[in-house]
């Protein structure tokens, strides 16, 4: 591999060339550019340093832990002992099984990763994209018995193509120079369809999905979404359920689990749907 603006300015060019000639659409010109322009960059400017993380004492209140989720706005918090180079765990798992480590090998002995420390430490609580695409069914329901209802939380994980219909072609990141990718079987997809680029669904599809594909009672399914991440986010003295003084955010589904109308704050903002 060669380094250098050279080496990346000659790459450009070339995809130029092949761009004028036809033979490579806008989807596979996008993912070319991108790849080329990673080069430039040094591993300061994609990582983030480790005193820049957010992390807490090993010894923080639920209080304090509930009051970094919120102004932080971060789903990963980090606990250490003696100092910040002293990291002993993790509290909260996002994207659980997405990009994280699980059983591995290191030499001829078995390791655990992230995922099986999930199941085994009742102290971690998890958020799963629920959007029917990321984790199937089968391993829905593993991650509902294994875990618990308590536990997990419900998450969109959506882009900005959430809602959008199959066919659709929406930027991921920059509005401008974005990823390309391409909305296909109610998920978006890179352009060459290796992996998925995002999800699209939004939060009733998640509740949908977790009843009717993992069978999860519609009343615990709510709960994953309401107030399991109230809890989390320390503002489940407001919000998360319906109770005297609370804020009246409400969401009205028909027997079909479809949305029929939506309150917030007690004021009605969308109508029924035809």
């Amino acid at each position: 591999v060669v380094e250098g603006g050279v080496a990346a300015g000659a790459g450009l060019q070339l995809v130029e060339e092949v761009e004028q000639e036809g033979n490579i659409g806008e989807d596979e010109s996008n993912l070319l550019r991108s790849a080329i322009e990673f080069t430039d960059l040094d591993a300061e400017d994609i990582l983030t340093h480790r005193v820049d993380l957010e992390a807490l004492p090993v010894t923080s209140s639920k209080e304090e832990i509930a009051q970094c989720f919120t102004e932080s706005r971060y789903s990963r918090i980090l606990l250490y002992g003696e100092d910040i180079d002293d990291i002993v765990g993790v509290l909260h798992l996002k994207d659980f099984y997405s990009g994280m480590s699980g059983l591995h090998r290191v030499g001829a002995y078995r390791k655990l990763g992230l995922i099986e420390s999930a199941y085994l430490d009742d102290r971690l609580t998890v958020e799963i994209i629920a959007d029917g695409k990321h984790l199937p069914p089968e391993l829905l329901r593993l991650i509902v018995k294994g875990i618990g209802i308590d536990r997990i939380s419900l998450i969109t994980d959506a882009m900005r193509g959430a809602g959008l219909p199959n066919g659709s072609r929406v930027r991921l990141g920059s509005e401008t120079n974005g990823q390309m990718t391409v909305i296909e079987d109610d998920v978006a997809f890179m352009p060459d369809h290796t992996c998925f680029a995002g999800s699209v669904c939004t939060a009733d599809r998640c509740i949908r999905t977790i009843v009717q594909s993992a069978g999860v009672p519609l009343p615990d399914a709510v709960r994953m979404m309401t107030l399991n991440p109230a809890r989390l986010l320390g503002i489940a003295v407001r919000k998360g359920s319906l109770q005297p003084g609370f804020d009246a955010d409400l969401c009205l589904f028909s027997e079909s689990l479809q949305v029929q109308a939506v309150f917030v704050s007690g004021k009605r903002i969308v109508q029924e749907a035809k």
